[in-house]
């Protein structure tokens, strides 16, 4: 078996009830088109004003790693890990093969 293609779908990212009033920002860190590591936000609350975010969906490679860059949290982020499991056969074209598979 080939290596798995895995995802990460990103859904939401909270703050916890506990969290002060100030600004708190999160990134995500892995590797970028071009092999090279890339360390890009993606939210930036506050309690007060905006204590979740919606990310809809967005989709990464991992390994990734989030960090907590500013604020002192709890952050909270939902999502799911997707594995894609498959296998490559080589099949001919004979018509032998092409009739079992018929």
């Amino acid at each position: 078996m080939e290596n798995p293609l895995t995802t990460l779908v990103l859904f939401q990212v909270c703050l916890g009830a506990e969290a002060e009033d100030k600004f708190h920002m999160v990134e995500v860190e892995g590797l970028g088109y071009d092999a090279k590591r890339a360390k890009v936000p993606i939210a930036v609350l506050k309690p007060s004003v905006l204590p979740s975010m919606n990310l809809g969906g967005f989709e990464i490679t991992p390994p990734v790693t989030f960090r907590l860059v500013s604020g002192s949290g709890p952050v909270h982020i939902s999502g799911q890990h997707f594995v894609s499991k498959y296998y490559h056969r080589n099949f001919d074209n004979s018509s032998e093969h092409l009739s079992k598979l018929a």
